[in-house]
């Protein structure tokens, strides 16, 4: 075996990612669950009150940019451990904020 993999099989720094790993892939999938939730409980909303709850709406956002933060441990775009070794995301600069479409003008078909 040449030393490069030698090392790279002793790394204990790559073991221990390893586990971090695991550890949020199980988080990932429960957010998975939780986003499923949020988004019927949306659905629920708007179909019989014609609009979505504020909070729940802030707290999809912050969901979408922690599951975004895990993504890139899981895949190794970022080192830095998520929730709970980081602060919860926080919605501004992160996700933008949802934007209703304008009403389009009626278009003359010829």
């Amino acid at each position: 075996m040449d030393d490069s993999l030698k090392r790279n099989l002793a790394s204990g720094s790559t073991w221990l990612r390893a586990v971090y790993m695991i550890l949020f892939g199980v988080i990932f999938y429960v957010a998975e669950v939780v986003l499923l939730v949020v988004a019927v409980v949306q659905f629920l909303f708007k179909l019989f009150t014609g609009a979505t709850l504020p909070r729940i709406d802030a707290f999809g956002a912050t969901l979408a940019a922690f599951m975004r933060d895990v993504v890139a441990y899981l895949t190794f775009a970022s080192d830095a451990k998520p929730f709970p070794f980081a602060p919860w995301p926080e919605r501004e600069g992160r996700v933008p904020a949802r934007v209703e479409p304008p009403d389009a003008p009626p278009v003359d078909v010829v």
